[in-house]
């Protein structure tokens, strides 16, 4: 079942989001450490779910994935990685694609990291560029792939 996001489900989204990040993602250790600390912060979780629609796959009382729209850009795709290839983050990216479509747009637009090119790609989306992220505070540099899919 995909439902919003509510306060309670924090906890459990920010468990998610340092698997995904700490498992699948490979970037440097820094940088994926500061991507975790970055995003691992209740607050920050909770004020995106007041900015954006965020939403996330519940199955048997238990929080598999989540995921935001902010109008027609999709941002914290995430998929607890025990529960990878099973379907769940393509029943995510489809519900968030139905939202955005259904509010108007046509064509959706989200920030891939590294090890998530090949899951969209799949879904039919296409590389339309990169976007550095630069940290200098912390000294911390990455690149995602900018991708865009019409719906």
């Amino acid at each position: 079942m995909i439902r919003f996001f509510t306060k309670k489900d924090s906890i459990r989204c920010m468990q998610i989001i340092k698997s995904s990040v700490k498992e699948k993602v490979s970037y440097p250790n820094n940088v994926k450490d500061f991507i975790i600390n970055f995003f691992l912060k209740e607050e920050y979780l909770e004020r995106k779910s007041r900015e954006t629609k965020f939403f996330v796959y519940e199955l048997n009382n238990v929080i598999l994935g989540m995921g935001c729209l902010d109008k027609n850009q999709i941002e914290r795709m995430y998929i607890d990685p025990t529960y990878t290839r099973q379907g769940i983050g393509s029943q995510l990216l489809t519900y968030l694609e139905m939202i955005a479509k259904e509010d108007g747009f046509n064509e959706v637009v989200l920030h891939s990291l590294n090890n998530s090119i090949g899951f969209y790609t799949k879904q039919g989306y296409k590389i339309k560029g990169t976007h550095k992220y630069s940290f200098s505070e912390e000294n911390i540099s990455f690149n995602t792939s900018i991708m865009k899919k019409n719906i």
